[in-house]
């Protein structure tokens, strides 16, 4: 219970520091300046810099520290921003399990997996972070907020930004309806709990990833195809098979239809069987079509029962 109403109390005067600019405060509210030092430090090292570089920077640490919360807010105060929070309320207090966050980004965005990492490989990495930083993980709470968020600034109307947003399907106030609160060496911080405002952006990168890769796993099937071809007993068992110029679904199911010799020489070529990672109305498997006569392959996604080519021609209006 003490827990919780520090960080109600945390929450309550966060909204303060940023509805009056006071960037420092907001700063310290979020994490404690030893924190991000490290942190930093941590990132150069990665990133290559060397024992001279790292005694540099923490050595002119405190005035980059102080430089950089000047600067956020001069621009503010220079374009005039000012912000309200109006009838800014703490409704709920409640641990959570990083991982349950995690695998809730994961969900929404319909992928068990992005860039070779899955939940349990991105929740062991954080957990790593963590006991580097001596955070722990089992004091994290979810801190969920409601307000009525107002903007004005000299160089934009917050109506145009609102309605820009809303066509977006963006309500300004849900854009962070929540906080996360994390304790460290006996205090607790706030950092904003913006998951479900960066979703949306992120969901369209990830499609248009996903996207190319399909298209390139598509090119790599017609490739295999057509060499597997260049095999005389493959080419020949092909032609003389029920399967020549018919749909098949490029699965261990579909494949089975497919003549031995030239299902050995196309596995060869190809390995795995790809999976589709766009998968629109249900266009979730890939397919084919060869047509060993006219020496023509064509690549499709397909439901089971319809086909959209993929390669070597794109059906734009189905795919973009």
């Amino acid at each position: 219970m003490i827990a919780k109403s520090k960080i109600k109390s945390a929450a309550e005067d966060y909204a303060g520091y940023i509805e009056k600019l006071k960037v420092k405060e907001l700063v310290k509210a979020t994490a404690p300046k030893g924190l991000i030092e490290d942190i930093v430090v941590d990132a150069m090292r990665a990133d290559g810099a060397d024992f001279d570089d790292l005694k540099e920077f923490r050595d002119d640490f405190d005035d980059e520290y102080d430089d950089m919360i000047d600067d956020a807010y001069d621009e503010a105060d220079d374009a005039g921003v000012k912000i309200s929070l109006d009838d800014f309320k703490v409704e709920k207090v409640k641990k959570v399990d990083v991982k349950d966050v995690i695998q809730y980004v994961y969900d929404e965005l319909g992928e068990k997996e992005i860039e070779g990492y899955d939940v349990d490989k991105v929740y062991a990495l954080v957990k790593e972070k963590a006991e580097d930083y001596n955070l722990d993980l089992k004091k994290i709470y979810r801190v969920d907020i409601s307000y009525d968020l107002s903007v004005r600034g000299d160089y934009f109307d917050w109506k145009d930004v609102k309605d820009a947003l809303k066509g977006e399907g963006i309500n300004v106030n849900d854009l962070c309806d929540h906080l996360y609160a994390y304790e460290y060496e006996g205090e607790y911080y706030l950092i904003p709990g913006v998951e479900d405002a960066l979703i949306p952006s992120f969901k369209k990168y990830m499609e248009k990833v996903n996207r190319s890769r399909d298209i390139s796993n598509a090119d790599s099937i017609r490739i295999a195809l057509q060499t597997a071809l260049s095999d005389i007993d493959a080419y020949e068992s092909f032609y003389k098979s029920d399967v020549d110029n018919e749909y098949v679904i490029l699965s261990e199911n579909g494949m089975t239809k497919v003549p031995a010799a030239f299902r050995k020489e196309f596995d060869a070529v190809l390995g795995e069987y790809p999976e589709v990672k766009y998968i629109k109305d249900g266009y979730d498997k890939f397919a084919f079509k060869l047509d060993v006569e006219s020496n023509t392959c064509t690549v499709y996604v397909t439901n089971g029962s319809d086909f959209v080519e993929i390669s070597p021609d794109i059906d734009y209006d189905f795919y973009f």
